[in-house]
């Protein structure tokens, strides 16, 4: 396949991981406003959605971090979308670094779930796959 050609299937994929991660991120977000245990994620010891999810670390500014990875989500949507209509290098950048702040984030987040909660959230762990996805496809499209 030609390198155009390869870039272009990577948005495409970008554009559908974006989608997944923003259903992800919708769900986290139900489960944090939740006002009963969330079952299907609390999968016992170590495993607890409501700890993580609902916890001192859940909001930055007063706003669940889902609802900042659906807003996310989307700008990296939106952005692939751009790219597949036209081409430019500094909508590139831009995407480029979306990702970057995105992964970055979510190793954070991650880092909290390990080191200070002692415990994770499966539709967490959900999202940051989505992010590492995003990552990989966009390097496969930028060095295949």
């Amino acid at each position: 396949m030609e390198k155009s050609a390869v870039r272009r299937r990577a948005y495409q994929i970008i554009i559908a991981i974006a989608a997944l991660g923003f259903l992800v991120a919708a769900y986290a977000t139900v489960l944090h406003f939740q006002t009963g245990p969330s079952t299907l994620c609390n999968l016992g010891e170590g495993f607890d959605c409501d700890k993580v999810n609902r916890g001192v670390y859940s909001e930055m500014w007063g706003v669940p971090v889902s609802v900042l990875g659906m807003a996310g989500y989307v700008i990296i949507a939106l952005l692939a979308r751009e790219l597949l209509a036209s081409p430019r290098r500094r909508l590139k950048i831009l995407l480029a670094a979306s990702i970057a702040f995105a992964l970055g984030f979510s190793a954070h987040l991650a880092w909290i779930s390990s080191a200070l909660l002692a415990t994770w959230c499966i539709v967490c762990i959900a999202s940051y796959t989505c992010t590492a996805a995003l990552a990989a496809v966009f390097a496969w499209g930028e060095w295949e």
